[in-house]
Formats: C-alpha cells, sequence, structure tokens
C-alpha cells in the first residue's frame, strides 16, 4: 500500500507506518491543509499532537510558510490546538483544578533528580525504604496506573501524589494520568472536548505510554474516522519515559476491520546502504518490529 495517499483512504483509522526520512510528518502537514482546504473542515475541530516543543514548532511553522503552497494554511486558518501530549494535557487539568487539590499557577515538576528525591521522601513519610520508590517510578512513567492500597508501589504513589499536591504541584506524568482521571469521571467534560475535536492526528505515535493511549482512545472512542497516527515501530526512542511500540504494532488488531495502515519506501534522508545497515542492527535488539518496505 505504499503508492497510497493519506487522503485517497482518510477517514480513519488510518496509520502512516514509514521509515526515518520517508516525509510522514510532511504528509501530515499536509492531511492538515487538506482537511481545511478541501473537505472544508473547521480549523478548530482538528487536533494536532507533537511528541516534543521542537516538533510542534516544526508543524507550526511548515503550515506557515507560503513559500510551501502544498502546505501552507493562512494564520486565520489553522487548527488552534497544535500541541504536545503533555500540554494538552495541562490544558485539561487546568480547567478542572478543584477537582483534582490544585489551584491556580500550579508547578509542574520535569527534574528526573528531583521526582527521585520526593518519591524517596514519599515512601520514608509511610515507613518504607526510599529504594522501594523506583518501583513506582517505573509505573508511573509508562502511564499503568492500576492503584491497589495493599501494594507498596502504590501506597507510595498516594504519598508522593499527597506530598505534591501539598507544595500545589504535579510532576511531567500527572499531566497525563490526571487529564485521564478527569475525562474519566466527568463524562460532561469528555463529551465537551469529543465535541469540539473531531479530527485527531498524532506524531511519533511509536512514542506513547499506556496513559497516553488510554487519554487518545478516549477522545477518538465511537468517532475513529478522523483518527490519523503517524510513526515507525523502529524508532521507538522513549522507553525510559515509558514508551511503547506495541501500540503501533497492535494498531490493526485494536481498530479491527476499520483500521487503514499506510506504508512508505523512499527515503530522502541517507543513502540506502546507511539505513539497510541500521535497519540490520535494530533487528538484533528488537526483532518483533513491523515488516517494512525496502526503502530506496
Amino acid at each position: 500500500m505504499s503508492d497510497e495517499k493519506i487522503t485517497e483512504i482518510f477517514p480513519g483509522p488510518t496509520l502512516l507506518l514509514a521509515g526515518p526520512g520517508s516525509g510522514k510528518t510532511q504528509e501530515l502537514a499536509g492531511c492538515i491543509k487538506w482537511l481545511i482546504d478541501e473537505k472544508g473542515v473547521d480549523p478548530n475541530a482538528i487536533a494536532v499532537i507533537t511528541f516534543t516543543n521542537e516538533a510542534t514548532m516544526n508543524m507550526r511553522n511548515r503550515i506557515s510558510n507560503p513559500n510551501e503552497q502544498d502546505l501552507w494554511v493562512p494564520l486565520d486558518k489553522q487548527p488552534e490546538r497544535i500541541s504536545t501530549m503533555h500540554s494538552f494535557g495541562r490544558h485539561i487539568i487546568s480547567k478542572e483544578l478543584s477537582t483534582i487539590n490544585l489551584k491556580e499557577n500550579f508547578r509542574v515538576v520535569t527534574s528526573d533528580r528531583l521526582e527521585k528525591i520526593l518519591l524517596g521522601d514519599a515512601a520514608q513519610l509511610i515507613g518504607l525504604e526510599r529504594e522501594l520508590s523506583e518501583t513506582t517510578a517505573d509505573c508511573r512513567k509508562k502511564g499503568n496506573c492500576n492503584y491497589d492500597k495493599n501494594v507498596s508501589k502504590c501506597k507510595i504513589c498516594m504519598s508522593y501524589s499527597d506530598l505534591l499536591r501539598i507544595c500545589n504541584s504535579i510532576d511531567y506524568n500527572d499531566q497525563i494520568m490526571l487529564a485521564c482521571k478527569i475525562l474519566r469521571e466527568k463524562e460532561e467534560k469528555l463529551r465537551e472536548y469529543k465535541d469540539k475535536i473531531k479530527y485527531l492526528l498524532v506524531d511519533e505515535y511509536q512514542d506513547i505510554n499506556r496513559a497516553q493511549s488510554d487519554l487518545i482512545r478516549m477522545l477518538i472512542d465511537k468517532q475513529e474516522e478522523g483518527f490519523l497516527a503517524v510513526g515507525d515501530d523502529n524508532q521507538s526512542i522513549y522507553g525510559w519515559r515509558g514508551g511503547n511500540p506495541e501500540y503501533v504494532r497492535q494498531f490493526n488488531s485494536f481498530f479491527g476491520p476499520k483500521a487503514k495502515v499506510i506504508k512508505r519506501d523512499i527515503c530522502f534522508r541517507c543513502p540506502q546502504h546507511i539505513l539497510a545497515g541500521a535497519l540490520e542492527i535494530v533487528k538484533k535488539f528488537d526483532p518483533e518490529g513491523i515488516d517494512k518496505p525496502v526503502n530506496t
């Protein structure tokens, strides 16, 4: 399916799966323009989720450059919401502060070192060894929260959350997990976001974790036709933050017969022998990767 265009098979749920330097982000930007110019979609019915602040700026710059007419969207017609996943989560939280015991001007703890110290403190405060907090940290990074009051890592997590709230703070992972909590517990709030967002476009889909996947799936439930994901399981590099390429690899099984996968077989970034050599190294350490066309 390497010759198919997104615009030929969209609506989704659609996954654009391709190797490095194949123009995935370019196509994502082109899809934004197509939805607005050709399909007449309200720009604010489109949410574009990237993985880093740099990627957010890059996407905004691409559709703002009048010299690239195949991507250019006038400023007054651009989607308002082009942001990182965590920024989007923080936006949801900021509208529901009292629900999660926060006040205005709350702080986001982004330092891994400070987070480690606070988790150790949280363990000590409830009479547990500081070292036990390492399991809690790993669990939170994966966003896989199944709270059990009898399990040590969960006790530490609750103590840690209490400690943060006393300081009117959340941490990096909370931006997603608390957003999920709000949308699960407040059906009217979830409906509000679903009514606004009819098209959800997600870049670097291979780097999402469980909580990020949950957030995406809540937003697209029963309106999957507006979902487009872009990624490559071989480029999953955020395992240290809980990212998991299985969300790319299980795309078909999750969405079933409705799922559509487009593959690309051209690399514009480097010569073929370099790409082939890199792929052989990746296969040695991760043999479960999805088969893709040989890049040329």
